[in-house]
């Protein structure tokens, strides 16, 4: 079973700057096995190289991402290097109604997740379909908070 979810990342700038550049799709899959046959993988490094051409160098940044509803508040940021190395830093509030004295009423916001991260990243092709790998693991821990290939579905020309 495969979840889609997409992601609007925005260039973070001192101005404050909230156009869209880039949109990625995480697919999220409980298990995925894929062999390549050595033609394959020829193709896909061609291809590879010239995805990393077209874009690597406009991607190197910081790049930020929010989303806020009735019940959540997440925000995260992303610096990606042109070394292929990453660091970011994401905070994630929750709340939820109670009922108090026989009214329904929302508790404070509370934290679920507030840390940092680093790791690595990629561009690369692979059966038809252009991806951003990002394999990130949480400061003083052994937790992983990206090791997943998204769909990287280019960058908005009119936004750079």
């Amino acid at each position: 079973m495969s979840l889609l979810r997409t992601t609007t990342w925005r260039a973070a700038s001192h101005e404050g700057n909230k156009k869209s550049i880039f949109t990625i799709s995480r697919f999220e899959t409980a298990f995925t096995i894929q062999k390549q046959t050595t033609l394959e993988y020829e193709k896909n490094e061609l291809k590879t190289n010239e995805l990393r051409s077209k874009y690597a160098d406009k991607i190197v940044g910081s790049w930020w991402q929010e989303r806020i509803d009735e019940n959540d508040k997440a925000f995260e940021q992303l610096n990606l290097s042109a070394e292929g190395t990453l660091t970011g830093y994401i905070k994630w509030l929750h709340r939820k109604k109670v009922m108090v004295s026989g009214e329904e009423v929302w508790t404070d916001w509370e934290t679920e997740v507030e840390c940092n991260y680093s790791g690595s990243w990629n561009l690369f092709w692979k059966d038809g379909q252009s991806y951003i790998n990002i394999l990130a693991k949480v400061e003083g821990s052994n937790y992983y908070w990206y090791s997943t290939d998204m769909v990287f579905n280019g960058i908005c020309q009119k936004c750079l």
